[in-house]
């Protein structure tokens, strides 16, 4: 029987498998780590948004990494995947910081006041556009943070 290299390529040794699967949970792992402990009490002022603007901007430099990583990969679409699994839950844990912040410092920018759990499941179920009825944004900040999450999902250019 007759392989291709081309057909070569783009198998993937269970061992490389495995390894792409660890680095992914270690560092999702130690992310969400990092959000239970780190200290979210601080006032919203000008420090907490550039703090956000600064997390932001390393997500960015970090995913634009992990972009060149995949295409000079010998394997491609394993980093690309590995890349999703890891950059999806810390833009996820980013946000939750943020309406951590904004609901301990304007309570009414929520109906309901966060705690950390309560920010995680706030920002996958925006992140995952299925909606939800038991906590909503009331103030502007509150209303833009979430929309900002969610703009994929607008249909006013339809």
């Amino acid at each position: 029987m007759k392989s291709s290299r081309h057909g070569e390529r783009f198998r993937v040794s269970r061992r490389r498998l495995l390894l792409s699967a660890a680095r992914s949970s270690v560092a999702v792992v130690l992310w969400v780590v990092v959000y239970y402990l780190v200290p979210l009490d601080q006032g919203l002022d000008t420090g907490t948004a550039i703090a956000l603007a600064v997390s932001l901007v390393l997500f960015a430099g970090v995913v634009v990494w992990q972009v060149r990583t995949v295409t000079r990969s010998d394997h491609p679409r394993l980093r690309a995947v590995e890349t999703l699994a890891t950059a999806g839950p810390i833009f996820l844990i980013i946000f939750s910081a943020a309406y951590v912040i904004l609901s301990q410092n304007q309570a009414d920018s929520f109906s309901e006041t966060f705690g950390r759990t309560d920010a995680l499941y706030f920002t996958v179920t925006v992140f995952a556009t299925v909606g939800f009825g038991d906590i909503t944004p009331v103030t502007g900040t509150a209303r833009v943070l979430t929309m900002d999450r969610c703009w994929p999902t607008w249909s006013w250019w339809e």
